[in-house]
């Protein structure tokens, strides 16, 4: 009996300590990835501001979540365009919030929200012509999340989620990087 209750009180600090340390925990990612591919700004900006494209080169297409729908509404490119998705795993939506270009590149600004209340992102993607030719491009991928509900035990995924959220991104660069190189 003696052992069975230190086994309990063992398990009971444990369980306080974590809640107590999750506190100390981020409960935001914040990814940063780059690639810089063989193709001008213009050819790649073209899949990154036509979401009915994303699927095709993103880390979270169909390839990888095999029940996942979208649907579209709004212009077909550029601010205002929306993209909705419904899986098993999630279900959400992204808008195109502002899209800019000038002789220095390329700049598309873009929010997420989870329809289950359970978080909210926003990110960009910023295009820079590279090399003598311009025919390069240098590809930044930013996604900044949070993490809402339930808070103990998001915050101490966070670590992980930012691991997966960098090698997602990555892959999704990849991916472009096949459809302009190809």
């Amino acid at each position: 009996m003696k052992i069975l209750r230190m086994i309990g009180i063992g398990v009971g600090v444990l369980l306080i300590l974590l809640v107590v340390v999750s506190f100390f925990l981020p409960n935001k990612t914040d990814s940063e990835v780059e690639l810089t591919v063989s193709a001008p700004p213009a050819e790649v900006f073209a899949l990154i501001v036509r979401l009915q494209s994303w699927p095709e080169w993103t880390a979270w297409g169909p390839e990888q979540i095999h029940d996942i729908e979208y649907s579209f509404e709004g212009p077909e490119e550029g601010v205002g365009a929306i993209m909705h998705w419904s899986s098993e795993q999630t279900n959400g939506s992204l808008t195109i919030e502002s899209v800019e270009s000038d002789d220095q590149g390329r700049r598309m600004h873009y929010s997420i929200t989870m329809e289950n209340g359970s978080g909210a992102a926003e990110g960009d993607f910023t295009l820079t012509p590279f090399g003598d030719d311009g025919r390069q491009t240098k590809i930044v991928w930013r996604d900044a999340a949070e993490i809402k509900s339930p808070p103990v035990l998001n915050r101490l995924m966070t670590p992980l989620m930012q691991s997966m959220m960098d090698e997602a991104l990555a892959k999704g660069l990849q991916g472009i990087q096949a459809k302009v190189e190809n």
